[in-house]
Order: C-alpha cells, then structure tokens, then sequence
C-alpha cells in the first residue's frame, strides 16, 4: 500500500480493522494486550529496564497506549511513512512520553532499546523490506530487541479475514519461516519464534492453555524476538 493509501485510512483506521477482526470475536483492543502481555513475558525482567521504545509502522497510534502501560518506564517514538497518520496520532496520543517522526524526521544517533513492529511488513513490497530493516537495526542501540509481530500466513481464517480487509488488498503475507530469514539476513540474531492467539471468543474457556502452544506455528500471529 502507497503512502497516499495509509493516508487514506488515517482517520477509520481503528473501525475497519475492528470490523475485520469481529471474525474472531475480538477487536484490536484484545489483541494488542495479548501481544504485549506476550512480549513483557519474554523479556523478563528487562522489559523494566525499556527506556526508549521505537513504535515502527504506527499508524494513527492506536496502540500507543498499551505500549506505554505495558512498558512504563519507556518514552514512546512511533514512526510511519503516512504523514496525515503521524498527524492524527500526534493529535491523540502525544505528550510528554509520546512523540511521532516519518522516517525521514528520524534524527540520526538516536537509539532505542526496542522496537516493536505489528503488521507491517506484509504491506511493504518484498524489494524494500530490507531497507525497513535497516531502518530498525540502526535505531536500536547494540543489544537492543526487536520484537516483530505478523499475521500468520500458515492460518487460513488469518487469509480469509486479510483477503476482506481494505487496507490489506495488496498486502504480501509473510510466513514464519520467510520472517525469520528477513530478520537475519538483516543482521540481527533471532533468540526465539513464538504463536499467538489460537481460540477465537467462543473457544475462549480453552484460551488458558494457549501458551502451551506457542511452538506451534498454526496461530493467528507469531513474534520474532531479535537482538541487534
């Protein structure tokens, strides 16, 4: 998707995701927590230990506000190539502990502990994948996490649900394994690959032994945990 696309879903981004997503029975809002509670696990106790926090493809920044409950002691940088969505998240979620660059506003030298990333490499052509990389990698301090999070192209509800969405019409789902080979030929070092989200709402009595599965590469998203 172009630029002038994002731009064009700025301002409804949030209900035509949640409209997509009412296949599982959920919203955005579950899913961002499920993610970040995932990721806060993983870390351990270093996920205190956050200071600066890189929000990569952040859209209108609806999920500002549980990166920053879920990392409390980190000041927020999101960053996206959609100037109208930067806006509109500056407009809603900036303050003293939020602020929001186009890449090319970045400043050079600044480094974040981590960066985190949630379905946005499907939208990106496979040719520039490797500079959206590059623009992570440089970002994150020496030993800085990278946690990037996708839709699972293993999971054909995942596939349906992608294939009706608008803003996915020319998105390139990324496997796994795709995932994993990006992210090293990047030059990071990849420390785990989890899956996430197994049981839609009227399975939701068996969502407690989800963990159990993380190895099993069948979930409605997957992370891969990276080092710089």
């Amino acid at each position: 998707m172009s630029e002038a696309e994002f731009d064009r879903f700025a301002t409804d981004y949030r209900q035509v995701l949640d409209k997509t997503l009412a296949v599982s029975g959920e919203n955005a809002s579950y899913f961002a927590s499920g993610r970040l509670a995932w990721l806060r696990r993983v870390l351990g106790a270093e996920a205190d230990a956050v200071a600066r926090l890189l929000d990569f493809g952040c859209g209108p920044g609806h999920v500002t506000p549980f990166l920053l409950e879920s990392f409390p002691s980190a000041a927020l940088i999101g960053m996206d190539v959609s100037a109208k969505s930067i806006a509109e998240a500056a407009a809603q979620y900036g303050g003293p502990r939020a602020r929001f660059v186009t890449p090319e506003e970045w400043a050079s030298g600044e480094r974040v502990d981590l960066a985190h990333c949630n379905g946005v490499f499907h939208h990106i052509p496979v040719a520039d994948r490797p500079g959206a990389l590059r623009v992570i990698r440089e970002a994150l301090r020496e030993g800085g996490r990278f946690a990037l999070f996708e839709n699972n192209a293993l999971n054909p509800v995942v596939r349906w649900a992608m294939d009706r969405c608008p803003f996915d019409t020319d998105a390139i789902p990324i496997r796994p394994g795709e995932a994993v080979r990006m992210v090293r030929e990047a030059g990071f070092v990849v420390e785990r690959v989890d899956h996430l989200f197994f049981f839609p709402r009227p399975l939701a009595f068996l969502r407690p032994i989800e963990p159990a599965f993380h190895k099993i590469p069948m979930g409605g998203q997957y992370l891969v945990l990276a080092r710089r």
